[in-house]
């Protein structure tokens, strides 16, 4: 017996000291990245001058990437935890490597502009010396180097809503149906209560900080995303909001625009109808920003498996929150384990997936598909301690935050677009694009035996419309509505009785000066153009005081108010996210 326990003791000890060799010789090779990052501060709609990054935003999304080029893209010593994306250029950007996608908006664009700058800084800084390439010497034997110390100019792809590719980024603007249901969802039953029950707080809100900004008919639940917006810019540049309001006003603000934007873009189990009978009865098109987001996932990993690794090694996209949450809110995440995302992202905020293989080898060849697992991880943050923080896929269990790339593929594929033509057909849209791949796939959609059920109503709905047009207009003829004819007054003007007939004067009617255009970051609704920005902008010095607590008196409490380096987004502890109701 001694001689036994001593064996076992020896083969145990053996075991242990050969199990951290093991684990060492396997190690992770991320091949692909792609990145959805939210747009970063930017002043509010509500101001003139309209929405642009500001400082304090660049500054965030510039720090975004320099964290971004220490996980992925910098050389650093032999390390377990190091995700070096395998064969990126570590000091110059290529962009057969990189991919940049942006909205077309302002603050989009700056933001991947500064994000850039901090994952591909000057060449010179990044390289720690002058960085001199072959293309750089010349024939008379000098060298020559880029501007601002290597400066270098990424190649950002801004996507107008003419282009078909727009719907990666932006797929809710053009889509009609999308803006009908949140048409509906504003008269419903359940906003209805919202509005009702938060009345009292906005008109607290309009008398002591936005009687400047908004006029008091626009203070209310439906602009609730705008609000929050002007509040929280103030919160952070001018520090006199805090004599009028407190810390926990601007969080249960934030609550409120929370709840609008999931209520809208979430995966809702709604089966409430429009007021047009059939149309999307399971108001699918809510989460269409999520669903061609997630198409254009599927397109990044497949064409760097297709490219062997050498293509799309490392692709982002930036925009506003609402693919964000339309795509969260599909993949399963938003759920009572991570309640967390059913609020809106951080500015500057990152969704990231990782494609990578299980390797001994320290430099291995590009690995079969069967070999990729797909790791999802949310950067809540722009601060440089913000961490990533993965979390499990398709409700999964919190131990299975990896999956295989072919059930990624597979649950992706569900709640992906199929096609442009598709989205075209389901959204009823009037984007340019979509006039040509319908006619192209017409015959081949009418003539189907299979046609999808969405599809199918929308084309009911649009005979429908067409129908009751033509008799509206049949029946005025019939009933002989005339309108009232007036002669026009005698010519005059400064051409007096040598004025003709044909030289009308200029006439004003009803003249205003109008204020430009106010873009909406989460909607399109009609109601918001009745605000009325007065420009009150002050900047001051940052006086945010960090205040956990409502003080205002109304019953609803608000979500804990997070900073920049929060690890996840608001969590909702007592209130329940807003559900729309299940009959009509």
């Amino acid at each position: 017996m001694p001689i036994l326990y001593c064996l076992l003791i020896t083969i145990a000890l053996i075991l242990g000291w050969a199990s951290p060799a093991l684990a060492q010789d396997v190690s992770e090779k991320v091949w692909a990245v792609f990145t959805y990052s939210v747009q970063g501060e930017s002043t509010p709609s509500s101001f003139y001058r309209g929405k642009s990054l500001t400082a304090y935003g660049a500054d965030g999304l510039y720090a975004a990437g320099s964290a971004f080029r220490d996980r992925y893209v910098a050389m650093h010593s032999e390390r377990s935890t190091n995700r070096r994306v395998e064969n990126l250029s570590p000091y110059i950007l290529r962009s057969n490597q990189v991919s940049i996608l942006s909205a077309t908006d302002q603050p989009s664009i700056a933001s991947a502009q500064a994000f850039m700058q901090g994952l591909y800084p000057p060449v010179d800084t990044s390289y720690g010396a002058p960085y001199i390439e072959v293309s750089s010497q010349l024939a008379n034997g000098s060298n020559s180097e880029y501007p601002l110390s290597g400066y270098q100019y990424p190649p950002i792809v801004t996507l107008d809503l003419q282009d078909p590719r727009s719907l990666v980024v932006s797929g809710q603007t053009e889509c009609l149906l999308y803006q009908a249901l949140v048409s509906a969802y504003n008269m419903s039953q359940e906003a209805e209560r919202i509005t009702h029950e938060s009345k009292s707080f906005y008109n607290y809100l309009f008398d002591n900080s936005l009687v400047n900004a908004f006029d008091r008919s626009a203070a209310n639940y439906e602009n609730a995303c705008e609000i929050s917006e002007y509040l929280e810019y103030q919160s952070v540049h001018n520090e006199s909001l805090f004599e009028e309001l407190s810390q926990g006003d601007i969080n249960r603000a934030r609550w409120y625009a929370d709840q609008y934007t999931f209520a809208t873009n979430g995966n809702t189990s709604s089966t409430e109808p429009l007021q047009i009978t059939g149309i999307l009865p399971d108001g699918r098109l809510r989460t269409i920003a999520g669903q061609t987001l997630a198409s254009h996932i599927l397109t990044v990993f497949e064409s760097n498996i297709k490219q062997q690794g050498t293509q799309e090694k490392i692709s982002f996209a930036f925009g506003s929150y609402e693919p964000a949450v339309a795509l969260a809110s599909l993949m399963g995440l938003a759920s009572l384990k991570t309640a967390n995302f059913y609020s809106r992202p951080v500015h500057g905020a990152s969704l990231v997936f990782e494609m990578f293989s299980l390797e001994r080898k320290k430099y291995p060849t590009y690995p079969s598909p069967s070999d990729l697992f797909v790791r999802f991880s949310l950067r809540n943050g722009t601060n440089a301690s913000t961490p990533f923080i993965s979390y499990p896929l398709f409700g999964h269990s919190p131990s299975n935050a990896v999956v295989p790339l072919s059930e990624f593929r597979m649950e992706m594929r569900k709640i992906a677009s199929k096609s442009t033509e598709n989205w075209c057909l389901r959204c009823g849209s009037p984007a340019v694009f979509c006039t040509g791949v319908v006619n192209a796939s017409q015959d081949d959609l009418f003539g189907a035996d299979n046609i999808d059920p969405t599809i199918a109503g929308v084309i009911g709905a649009v005979v429908t419309f067409v129908f009751l047009a033509i008799m509206a207009i049949i029946a005025f003829l019939i009933c002989g509505v005339r309108l009232q004819y007036k002669p026009k007054p005698d010519a005059g003007g400064f051409k007096r009785d040598g004025k003709m007939a044909s030289d009308s004067d200029l006439i004003f009617k009803s003249p205003q000066w109008g204020d430009k255009s106010i873009e909406l970051s989460n909607t399109a609704n009609d109601s918001f153009r009745r605000m009325t920005p007065r420009g009150h902008e002050r900047s001051e010095s940052w006086g945010m005081v960090q205040q956990r607590e409502l003080n205002h008196s109304d019953t609803v409490p608000a979500s804990p108010l997070l900073d920049e380096d929060q690890e996840e987004w608001r969590v909702h502890s007592v209130l329940e996210p807003a559900r729309v109701r299940e009959s009509v």
